[in-house]
């Protein structure tokens, strides 16, 4: 499962809890890297991002999508000193004009 403090972690619950499904949870993780590593070795499921799936699982995994989708807003963090450098102002301006 997802640390317990990410919003990811919430929202797979929700999606859990409704289908009726307790899950005994052992480990709780927002490091994906573990998350594919233990469930590569057979030692649990995990959840993942597609992109993060589709990429970094071993071909001893499967992913598998879930029927209701999950959304998150994504941020980008910076040392407030550099707000002021050229790239990142550019960055912060494609980043608000961009459509997702």
């Amino acid at each position: 499962m997802p640390s317990e403090k990410s919003i990811f972690s919430r929202q797979i619950g929700t999606l859990l809890e409704k289908s009726g499904a307790k899950p005994h949870v052992v480990c709780e993780t927002s490091l994906t890297d573990v998350v594919i590593q233990l469930a590569g070795e057979g030692l649990g499921i995990g959840f993942a991002s597609s992109v993060i799936a589709r990429r970094s699982c071993p071909s001893s995994c499967r992913v598998v999508p879930l029927r209701d989708k999950i959304y998150r807003s994504v941020y980008y963090v910076t040392m407030k000193d550099l707000l002021d450098y050229p790239t990142i102002e550019s960055f912060t301006r494609f980043m608000e004009s961009y459509r997702f």
